[in-house]
């Protein structure tokens, strides 16, 4: 008779990704994060969705590059296509414009870059 090994029901690890253009805004940004959140660093989508597997759950912090709407929908789609994906946009002026786009494009929160302790809270969330 043949033995049934247990299933492993743990959650899968959380990735947390930081992607713009900018390397020095990157980096900013993951030191806000801090060393728990481990935050993985890319100058692109692109090369997001190159490291991380569909199914992983992610964080994804979008930084100012991202806050134009073509690169919004180019985030807002890469949300939908992974279901397991929660996505925040880090903007450096905070606009009822870019609200507005983001509610209408499915990102879960709009930060301004300069505040870490909200940025946090949004990837603990």
């Amino acid at each position: 008779m043949a033995t049934l090994s247990p299933v492993d029901t743990s959650p899968s690890p959380l990735t947390v990704a930081v992607v713009d253009d900018d390397p020095k805004l990157r980096t900013r940004l993951a030191m806000q994060l801090g060393d728990a959140a481990r935050p993985a660093a890319f100058a692109t989508l692109d090369a997001l969705e190159e490291k991380v597997a569909p199914g992983t759950p992610l964080v994804l912090i979008a930084g100012p590059a991202y806050a134009d709407s073509t690169n919004l929908s180019d985030v807002a789609r890469l949300g939908r296509t992974r279901s397991a994906t929660t996505v925040v946009l880090v903007v450096e002026q905070l606009t009822t414009d870019v609200l507005q786009q983001a509610m209408r494009s499915g990102i879960a929160d709009v930060i301004p870059a300069d505040d870490a302790a909200q940025l946090r809270e949004a990837v603990e969330r």
